[in-house]
């Protein structure tokens, strides 16, 4: 295989001699906008839920800022970690 056949892919040896697995940004931009559909879902149940049976307004408004601030750092990172791969 030629030097520069394996840019922008990344190659996982498992330690037997016919085994290798090729990972391209392509597979991992669909990996991550798997999960971020995901995260929508979970997340608009979760908002659901938290208005609907929510105690205290307050801890609830909290609890909302912490969730997506969190969210955003790390959906945030995995787009840059693609970017960067």
């Amino acid at each position: 295989m030629e030097e520069g056949a394996l840019e922008n892919s990344l190659n996982f040896n498992l330690g037997f001699p016919s085994s290798s697995f090729v990972v391209n940004s392509d597979f991992l931009w669909l990996i991550l906008s798997l999960v971020f559909l995901v995260f929508l879902v979970l997340s608009l149940i979760l908002i659901f839920h938290w208005n609907k049976f929510g105690l205290h307004a307050t801890a609830v408004g909290t609890a909302e800022i912490v969730y997506f601030s969190v969210s955003v750092f790390l959906i945030l990172g995995a787009v840059a970690s693609i970017l960067l791969f």
